[in-house]
């Protein structure tokens, strides 16, 4: 990592690939993969860049300035941001987390469905989908970035997951309903009571 890049630990990752013709024209592709551990003295604001970014928070607290707001990303959060806008974020504690910078295919599209409806931070209920595809897109941008269409994939799968999530948030009781056919499920052989 550049030494420029304060407050970021010395074990974490990041890794640059450059696009072929065919993932610009038709995968999703992502030219910046990394998993960051940071100290509060990590701070990023910019007027723009190139692409969207996707980050997953691990542990500790980030918080972000976007689109007229500011708030605050923790431990299983995702924030969305289209980089081609300025934005500002920092960690308000010791923090980890994964992202990736993408384009390609139809992130606009999908960016822009994902913020009209959950906004620019979206927090992950039982998506573990999402968490396996980021760890996998990691070991990937690891091994070389060799498989652009493996790369896409993952892409796909992590913003697909995320449009496919249930808001529980906004309905509480689809999830007791839910939680009480998966306990039934699981128990269907025991006698139950109400």
């Amino acid at each position: 990592l550049p030494e420029k890049d304060t407050g970021i630990l010395p074990n974490s990752r990041m890794y640059l690939h450059l696009p072929s013709e065919t993932a610009k024209k038709a995968l999703y592709y992502a030219p910046y993969i990394g998993h960051f551990f940071l100290t509060p003295a990590y701070v990023v604001s910019r007027d723009n860049y190139d692409y969207y970014l996707l980050i997953l928070i691990e542990s500790g607290e980030l918080q972000v300035e976007y689109g007229g707001q500011r708030f605050i990303a923790r431990a299983r959060d995702i924030v969305l941001i289209d980089c081609k806008h300025p934005h500002a974020y920092r960690a308000l504690s010791a923090t980890s987390f994964r992202y990736f910078h993408f384009d390609g295919c139809s992130s606009e599209m999908l960016y822009t469905m994902l913020t009209e409806k959950y906004g620019y931070c979206i927090h992950l209920t039982q998506q573990m989908a999402v968490e396996s595809a980021m760890v996998t897109l990691l070991g990937l941008a690891y091994n070389g970035l060799e498989n652009e269409f493996k790369i896409s994939a993952q892409i796909h799968t992590i913003l697909s997951e995320l449009l496919s999530q249930e808001d529980t948030a906004n309905h509480p009781q689809d999830a007791l309903v839910t939680k009480a056919i998966a306990y039934m499920e699981k128990h269907f052989n025991e006698s139950m009571t109400v």
